[in-house]
């Protein structure tokens, strides 16, 4: 650790396991750093707790109700054609996993619920 100005690391704490099974882990680092001051002064640390979460998301569920319908498909192009809300994350209307948001995310949605194309899952 680069203590610029002084001072020093008085705790460090790693890893954290979070989430509903071991695909959510984390490695979470807290450091405590006093200054030179602050060490002159106290004599005792309070700790700060420190929680992480992970959100998940359906890819292709546009509209955010949990599932891939025809709804997203509508979402999509008004998104897209009607300046509509976007998805929330924006990341949600990859269907394609081509990197970017546009007709062809839109066509594969189509291709997934009505002719049997391959899911969304970037």
């Amino acid at each position: 650790f680069d203590l610029t100005g002084g001072g020093s690391v008085q705790e460090v704490f790693s890893p954290w396991q979070v989430g509903p099974d071991s695909n959510s882990t984390y490695t979470v680092t807290v450091v405590t750093i006093l200054s030179e001051d602050d060490n002159e002064k106290n004599d005792t640390l309070s700790r700060e707790a420190l929680s992480v979460s992970q959100l998940t998301y359906l890819d292709g569920d546009t509209n955010g109700d949990g599932t891939v319908d025809i709804g997203d498909v509508v979402y999509l192009v008004s998104y897209l054609y009607r300046s509509g809300p976007a998805p929330n994350p924006v990341d949600v209307g990859d269907a394609n996993c081509d990197g970017v948001v546009n007709i062809g995310d839109v066509v594969y949605l189509v291709s997934y619920l009505y002719k049997n194309g391959p899911p969304p899952s970037c």
